[in-house]
């Protein structure tokens, strides 16, 4: 019976080959997928669609980005840009670089899960959710940095695990790595290892004498020189600039979808991901108050838990007057709760998991606070450059990776979670975002058709002032000539599409200005609409200011931007 029982036994390398075979397979699907959808059009898509394209061919032209900006995301997308070209290397490797968000994903589900099944999920999740297809289509660079942070994170947690030489050598290249891809990318992994590497040296010991005195030092020169270099370089990294974006986070009003993407087409996926991360987050806490091993200690977490959610409700109170008082309760609740927990015995329960004591133990606790940040209805979301937005976009990394944590207490009551982690990795794939992406619109073959009309009527080095990012990359990639999107003084045209003059007083002026033959003329470039697409010399246009009324005026000097 032994032998038998011997004979039917997998070897070794078997459950990991299937693990990589699982997780290749996410990938290799998910990048078809998202292939198929950045193919439907072939323009560039999403708002900053034409924006990735100039910067390649500045980047393999010249050797250097066009517009300033966080390099490595353009250093990883530049051999796709040279083996084919700027438009179709952006599609290719937006393509690779966010279907590879399965690996790290699985890496860092797998560490928090403590389980390869968990890790599976984790990289489904990640890999096929709305947020993670929009980010591809939409911003790829945030798409390549949220892939990198991951990846950062994963050897990050592993040199927490066994703080090894070569781990913590390949954790600071991780960290750096996600520096040089994007800001948000850069801020979640930073705040991650510093407090991780905080709480590691606390259970440690080590963070005595001498060695605090090197740990705050070396904290300090860390902090200078992140901030030298967000000085030295704002629009390439963090820098106190960016804490502008904090002042407008939050709103008076609640919502929990995302307002710019909320249209028919807006698939429910991506305008409640929030909110399954928020639920993944609750199941998550569940799972780790469980784990400790006696009810002072379970007494303790839920106190803590208590104060940090009523300190979170106080500074939303700030726009939210109500919520303050909810905060002050929940923060009194919580210091009660502490300080019953402290009068306790310990009896000790039956451990349902082990658990460590190590830096590694604090970062499930920094994922479900992000997934709670992010489900806050009060941010403001209906700016499609805001934080918030962005925010709320990567609602899938906190769902990804809450799972994985709310699968350990799954863990706990089954004896093998094999066989439910894989069916749920089948279920998130099988039912995962397609088709369409959701929120974006593709250029339409008119505008496209106008803008390439500009070519051979502005001349080289002319300026032209634009009201919209999206027409402005446009501009710059088919017409390779100067643009703003703020009146300045040298400007020599404006640009003014129909969805801006449409419906104002503008629009009647733009066409009586032509029969004007003193002033310079504006030039329609539309092919069926006189004011589709116009050009507007800044001499006419200062003259056709002068003429609107007051209100118009003051509307048109101020040139609203989107």
């Amino acid at each position: 019976m032994a032998g038998e029982t011997g004979e039917s036994r997998l070897p070794r390398w078997a459950v990991p080959a299937a693990i990589v075979l699982a997780v290749a397979a996410i990938a290799a699907l998910s990048f078809v997928e998202r292939w198929r959808v950045l193919t439907s059009s072939p323009f560039p898509l999403g708002v900053d669609g034409y924006f990735y394209p100039v910067q390649l061919r500045a980047l393999l032209e010249s050797g250097h980005l066009q517009y300033p900006a966080s390099p490595l995301a353009f250093w990883l997308l530049a051999p796709f840009a040279a083996a084919t070209d700027p438009i179709t290397g952006t599609k290719l490797g937006a393509a690779v670089y966010g279907a590879l968000i399965a690996v790290p994903a699985y890496g860092v589900g797998a560490q928090l899960g403590r389980s390869r099944g968990a890790g599976l999920v984790a990289s489904a999740i990640a890999t096929w959710s709305a947020g993670s297809l929009y980010l591809t289509v939409e911003f790829v660079k945030n798409a390549i940095g949220i892939t990198v942070a991951l990846g950062a994170l994963w050897l990050i947690l592993r040199a927490l695990a066994v703080p090894r030489r070569g781990r913590i050598v390949a954790a600071c290249g991780g960290i750096v790595a996600a520096l040089l891809a994007h800001k948000l990318a850069a801020a979640l992994v930073i705040g991650v290892a510093i407090v991780g590497a905080i709480v590691e040296a606390i259970e440690r010991g080590v963070l005595r004498g001498r060695r605090l005195i090197y740990l705050l030092g070396g904290l300090a020169v860390l902090a200078i020189g992140l901030l030298a270099l967000g000085h030295l370089a704002p629009k390439r990294f963090l820098s106190l600039d960016d804490l502008r974006l904090v002042e407008t986070l939050l709103s008076d009003e609640p919502r929990w979808s995302l307002p710019v993407l909320d249209t028919p087409a807006t698939h429910v996926t991506l305008r409640h991901e929030p909110l399954l991360a928020a639920l993944a987050a609750a199941v998550a806490t569940v799972a780790l108050i469980a784990e400790r091993r006696t009810w002072r200690g379970r007494l303790r977490t839920i106190g803590k838990i208590l104060v940090v959610l009523g300190a979170l409700a106080i500074i939303v109170g700030v726009i939210v007057p109500l919520a303050i008082a909810g905060g002050v309760v929940v923060v009194a609740g919580g210091m009660f709760v502490l300080a019953r927990a402290k009068r306790m015995p310990v009896p000790r329960l039956s451990a349902t998991t082990q658990v460590t004591t190590r830096g590694a133990t604090v970062v499930p606790w920094l994922v479900i606070l992000l997934a709670v940040v992010i489900a806050v209805p009060w941010l403001a979301v209906d700016d499609p450059q805001g934080l918030a937005m962005r925010l709320r976009v990567i609602a899938f990394v906190p769902l990804a990776l809450c799972t994985a944590i709310a699968l350990r207490l799954v863990r706990s009551l089954l004896a093998d979670d094999a066989a439910l982690c894989a069916v749920l990795a089948v279920v998130v794939v099988a039912t995962g975002a397609r088709g369409r992406p959701e929120g974006v619109i593709p250029p339409h073959p008119a505008l496209v058709s106008a803008v390439l009309a500009i070519d051979g009527r502005v001349q080289p080095g002319e300026l032209v002032v634009v009201p919209e990012r999206h027409l402005a990359f446009m501009v710059a990639w088919y017409a390779r000539v100067p643009v703003s999107l703020r009146p300045v003084d040298d400007a020599r045209w404006r640009l003014l599409p129909l969805a801006r003059t449409r419906d104002t007083a503008l629009a009647p002026a733009l066409l009586a200005v032509r029969d004007r033959a003193e002033l310079p003329p504006v030039i329609g470039l539309h092919p069926w609409d006189p004011n589709g697409l116009v050009l507007v010399p800044e001499v006419t246009w200062r003259y056709l200011l002068d003429h609107l009324p007051p209100s118009e005026r003051a509307r048109w000097l101020a040139w609203p931007t989107i």
